[in-house]
């Protein structure tokens, strides 16, 4: 049952979120995504002491994402909260796949908006992480656009970095912001 299991991964994240906020002080937007995360808010305690590593609850969070997508591969609530932990671990590739599929699957492979619960700043800002990890600096600051507000200084600075790998001039089309354009003339 897809409901069930939701609700197990919630849990699983909720500790994991929980972890994170004990472990080091971090901001909303660097927590995990994962629908039904409300049912667990005043049941887990937040000053609770997990005995286990966090590697192996990440583990076993990844383990039931692996199978639950198995079962539904198109639940998109499920490939960004996978986006979301790959981006964790540092698997940028494998983080930027699973928020496209997402996108692609909220959709109908992009032939209407992606709804905001999909896609929202905070997996646009791990998106753009993710292209300036592997070194597509263009399409960082393509998706610098889609921030509300769109972040100038990341996009310029992004433009900036820019190398002869990266197919800049094949994006053109896709910058409609003047001041990144001009950043990209003054070059």
């Amino acid at each position: 049952d897809p409901i069930a299991l939701s609700i197990l991964l919630s849990c699983l994240v909720e500790l994991l979120n929980n972890l994170k906020q004990t472990s080091k002080d971090v901001s909303e937007k660097e927590l995990t995504f994962c629908r039904y995360l409300s049912v667990w808010e005043g049941c887990v305690n937040r000053n609770l002491t997990y005995v286990g590593s966090q590697d192996n609850l990440l583990l076993t969070t990844m383990e039931l994402l692996r199978h639950a997508l198995s079962i539904y591969p198109m639940n998109t609530s499920w490939l960004r909260t996978q986006g979301d932990i790959n981006y964790i671990i540092r698997k940028y590739p494998a983080s930027l796949r699973n928020y496209i599929e997402a996108g692609a699957m909220s959709s109908s492979y992009f032939l209407n908006e992606v709804p905001a619960d999909i896609w929202d700043d905070s997996v646009y800002r791990r998106m753009i992480s993710c292209c300036s990890a592997l070194y597509c600096h263009t399409q960082a600051a393509v998706l610098c656009q889609f921030l509300t507000p769109v972040d100038f200084n990341m996009a310029i600075r992004a433009v900036q970095q820019h190398n002869s790998e990266d197919a800049m001039e094949t994006y053109y089309h896709c910058i409609w912001e003047t001041t990144i354009l001009e950043a990209i003339i003054r070059m």
